[in-house]
């Protein structure tokens, strides 16, 4: 991923791509990944490639990485940055709920810098936006600027979507688990 300020989104988009191994994502009809050891795949749907660009964009604008955790710390991020899309919500919740409980801090800190700047998720990325630079875009989103410490506002907003978050992804092991619990009795 270039992080050069002086590169167009358009270079640095085709720079993320490249290195991440992710050409031809936005067409092909599963997402493959790894948790870990694990493969995984999922449906690409029509909402997840309506927001695909804005997705890579931020992880070059906001300087995320492309593995489970720079995922996730993306994901805090954008939900803090006020996303509103559905299908960008749905697959932010799900990772940020994945790694909330092992990595809290770091997605704390994510999730208050997004409460504090801005994303391009409801902008067109029209070959214009494109030519502009990473720097210029960083400064016009707010994350040039330092983060600022969190109030009570962010924090109140951080455990909600936590709570949020760990309902998805582990709350339907609960009932399973006491099934199990149940069934070996």
């Amino acid at each position: 991923m270039t992080g050069e300020s002086t590169a167009t989104l358009r270079d640095a988009l085709v720079s993320l791509r490249g290195d991440a191994g992710l050409g031809g994502e936005d067409a092909s009809r599963w997402v493959r990944t790894r948790i870990g050891p694990i493969p995984f795949a999922y449906p690409n749907t029509r909402g997840r490639k309506r927001v695909l660009a804005a997705h890579d964009l931020h992880h070059i604008l906001a300087g995320y990485g492309t593995d489970l955790l720079g995922e996730a710390e993306l994901a805090a991020w954008e939900l803090g940055s006020g996303l509103r899309d559905r299908s960008a919500v749905r697959y932010a919740i799900r990772v940020f709920g994945f790694m909330v409980p092992r990595r809290w801090s770091r997605l704390r800190s994510a999730f208050v810098r997004g409460r504090h700047s801005r994303n391009l998720a409801d902008r067109a990325l029209d070959g214009e936006a494109l030519q502009r630079t990473v720097e210029e875009m960083r400064r016009e989103l707010g994350l040039a600027d330092p983060t600022p410490s969190a109030n009570g506002q962010d924090l109140r907003a951080f455990r909600a979507w936590a709570a949020k978050g760990v309902a998805i992804v582990w709350g339907p092991l609960i009932p399973i688990a006491l099934a199990i619990g149940w069934w070996l009795r």
